[in-house]
Formats: structure tokens, sequence, C-alpha cells
């Protein structure tokens, strides 16, 4: 059992690949049978906020603490710092070279093709086509408040949610604020297809996009709702947050 808060959790290859991110630079990996801890490849004193995995492309990802980026094997090795080689300062990695930014990165998301977005502090957003791709920061950066969610639609099309109701999204080649009708701090962001997608956060608020605008949900809890997950092509999503709150959209 692992002592310390999951931040993040992730499947790429049904219940027999699972990994949970958690602090103090704890990675955990589930093969079906048993857990193992495989090393996160980041510098000590990182902390490890958000994980993602793509079986199509092989990959996993972590992001952190001061910008950090991890990549390992989607079937539970070892994971490599994006840029400097295990933990090495100056021993960039394909698509390496600088960290695109300092600042906290608390969520991940990769697409079919291997495409990874990140944001975190102080709007940060960052994202690359993948292995070997060059990684990539906002021309303009639609926003300043935290952001603590990500999910991508596809590669030219990722949503981004953080304080005081922030949304901004991707539209292949930059991003943009989108009206989101509310102010509560959102921590989740996951969508079943381009135009079912969902936000989920603080006082309980949810929020759907229809592919035209949000408008707020009716939930049955004032908690702060922290992930948002479900199956592609379903309107059935389910929101997890604090004090063991659970809900199934009906």
């Amino acid at each position: 059992m692992v002592a310390r808060l999951c931040a993040s959790v992730a499947r790429a290859t049904g219940p027999n690949a699972l990994w949970i991110a958690a602090e103090s630079n704890v990675v955990r990996f589930w093969n079906g049978f048993s857990w193992f801890t495989p090393q996160s490849g980041l510098p000590g004193g990182t902390e490890v906020y958000a994980v993602a995995a793509n079986e199509t492309i092989g990959r996993a990802y972590l992001v952190g603490s001061g910008g950090a980026i991890a990549w390992g094997d989607v079937g539970g090795g070892d994971f490599t710092n994006e840029f400097g080689g295990g933990g090495f300062p100056g021993f960039p990695f394909p698509g390496g070279g600088a960290p695109p930014t300092t600042s906290d990165l608390y969520g991940v998301s990769m697409t079919a093709n291997g495409h990874v977005f990140a944001a975190g502090d102080a709007g940060a957003l960052v994202w690359t086509s993948g292995p070997g791709g060059v990684w990539q920061t906002t021309n303009t950066a639609p926003t300043t408040r935290d952001l603590r969610g990500v999910w991508a639609a596809g590669d030219d099309d990722a949503w981004a949610v953080g304080a005081g109701g922030t949304v901004v999204r991707f539209d292949g080649s930059d991003w943009a604020a989108v009206p989101s009708g509310v102010t509560d701090d959102l921590h989740a962001v996951w969508g079943a297809g381009p135009n079912l997608v969902w936000a989920a956060g603080a006082n309980g608020r949810v929020i759907f996009y229809n592919g035209q605008h949000w408008t707020k949900e009716t939930t049955a809890s004032t908690e702060t709702l922290r992930a948002i997950s479900g199956v592609a092509g379903g309107e059935t999503p389910y929101v997890f947050g604090d004090n063991n709150t659970f809900m199934q959209r009906q």
C-alpha cells in the first residue's frame, strides 16, 4: 500500500494495465496480478501530479512540479526524464532541450495518435506531437489562472480547465479562452467525443459542452469534485471528489 495522496490514475490496455501517480515522486503500475513501483526518472524532490498512457504508441507520460515531464513504456517499465536523461541535466532526449515551462503541471492527456497535452500553474499549456516531437507553448497565453485538468478529443482539439471557472480550448494551432458560465474552480475535464465534454470542480459543480456552449448540470453534491471519466461515445461520465464522493450522470 502507498501511504500517499493519489493524484492521478490512467488506464491504457484495460484492467491489466493501470497506473497511479502520487505525491513524493511515486508511480505505481498494476499488471493484472500485482503492483510494481517503476522509477519516475525525475530528480529527487519532484512531485508527480498526473499520468496518461496510450497503448497504440506504447507510451505513458508523467507530469509534475517545476514543469517535470517523463515518459515510459506502456508495459510498466521505468520512466525517463524527457529533458534530463533520467534526472541528470544536460542530456536531452529527442524533442528535449530545455523544458517548455517551469510551472507545475497538474494535468496530462494523450490522443489516439500519441499527441500529448499538459496544463498547469499560471496558465501553463504545453504539447507535443508525441515521441521525438518538439514541445510547444502558447503564442499568446489565453489565461494566467492556474489550470488543473486537460483532455484531448484529438490532435487538433483539446480542453483545459482551472481556477475561477477558466476554460480554454486548443484548435490545432493555439489556445483560446471559452466562456464557461461559472466561477467555481474546475479541477477535471473529460469527453466522450468532441461535442460531449464535461468539466467538474468545487461546490459540486459540473458543466457540459454540447458542441456550441457550456451549460450547468444539476448534481447531488456540494463537495469538491476532482476527477471525471467515462467511456468514449457514452453519455454517462463518472465523477469523483472529496469525502468519498462518487456520482454517475443519469
